[in-house]
C-alpha cells in the first residue's frame, strides 16, 4: 500500500520517474480518490510524449503553449474531468475523458483527428486507500494501476496511432470484462519505460524555454517508446463516433 514500494532494486518513485514530484504538484487540490487516478493517466502521457494544453473540450489557439502539469480548474467537475493533450512529436489533439460513476472511474483517450479511442474503467477503492493525497500512503498498488492504464490505454492508443491493427477488434480480457463499466476493450501489452533514464536534462525545457530540445521534467525525448495502433469501438458518451 505504499507509493515507495519496491519493484525489483528499484522503488517505485525510481522506476516512475518524476511522479512524486507531480503529485505533490499538485495533491493539495484533491477532492476525491478519483483525483488519484486521474493524475496517473496524466502522468502516462505526458511521458507517452504527450503535452497538457489545458482542461475542457475547446481547443484554443494551437500555438499557445503547453506544459507537463495539470492545468487549472482540472477536478472542479468531479463527475467529468475533461483534459486535453498535444503530442510533442506531430501535435496531433487527444481529449482525455474520465467519467465517476459510484466507485469506478471510466478513463477514455481519444484522438481527435483519427477519431480513434483507447478506454478503461478503475475500480477506485481497488486501488486508492483513504489518505490519498499522501503519495506515500496513496495507491494500494501503484504499479498494478499504471500497468492496467499503460496496457488498456496507452500502448492501445500508440498503436492506433502508428496505423497497425486498426482494422481489428481488441478483446477484453477477462480481468478488464469484470472491472469495466462498459465493457470497454483492452489490449495484451503494455509499455517499457526505461529504467536508467538520463535525469541530468530532465526538466531543463519546462524551467528554461532556451534549453535546446531536452525533454520536460518527465518526458525524456530521446526515450519515446515507438508508438504501436487498434480500431476501438466503445466510446465514452460525448465523445464523436469515428
Amino acid at each position: 500500500m505504499s507509493c515507495t514500494g519496491e519493484v525489483g532494486s528499484l522503488s517505485a518513485y525510481e522506476k516512475y520517474f518524476a511522479f512524486e514530484l507531480l503529485f505533490k504538484s499538485c495533491n493539495e487540490s484533491f477532492q476525491s480518490k478519483h483525483d488519484a487516478l486521474v493524475v496517473i493517466a496524466h502522468y502516462l502521457l505526458v511521458r507517452s510524449g504527450k503535452r497538457c494544453a489545458g482542461s475542457g473540450e475547446v481547443w484554443a489557439d494551437p500555438q499557445r503553449s503547453t506544459t507537463e502539469l495539470l492545468p487549472v480548474g482540472w477536478n472542479e467537475n468531479q463527475d467529468l474531468y475533461t483534459i486535453r493533450y498535444i503530442s510533442a512529436q506531430n501535435n496531433e489533439q487527444y481529449l482525455l475523458t474520465a467519467v465517476r460513476a459510484d466507485n469506478s472511474l471510466l478513463i477514455c483517450l481519444l484522438n481527435v483527428q483519427k477519431e480513434r479511442t483507447a478506454s478503461t474503467n478503475l475500480n477506485v477503492d481497488k486501488y486508492v486507500s483513504e489518505e490519498y493525497k499522501d503519495c506515500s500512503r496513496a495507491f494500494k498498488d501503484l504499479n498494478a494501476v499504471i500497468n492496467k492504464l499503460n496496457r488498456e490505454m496507452i500502448s492501445v492508443m500508440e498503436r492506433c496511432d502508428s496505423g497497425s491493427e486498426i482494422t481489428g477488434v481488441c478483446d477484453a480480457s477477462p480481468t478488464a470484462s469484470q472491472e469495466s463499466l462498459l465493457h470497454m476493450p483492452s489490449t495484451r501489452t503494455g509499455i517499457e519505460w526505461p529504467q536508467n533514464p538520463q535525469h541530468d536534462l530532465l526538466g531543463q525545457r519546462d524551467l528554461n524555454p532556451s534549453f535546446g530540445l531536452g525533454g520536460g521534467m518527465i518526458m525524456d525525448r530521446r526515450h519515446l517508446p515507438r508508438p504501436p495502433g487498434f480500431d476501438p469501438r466503445a466510446i465514452a458518451p460525448g465523445l464523436p463516433r469515428p
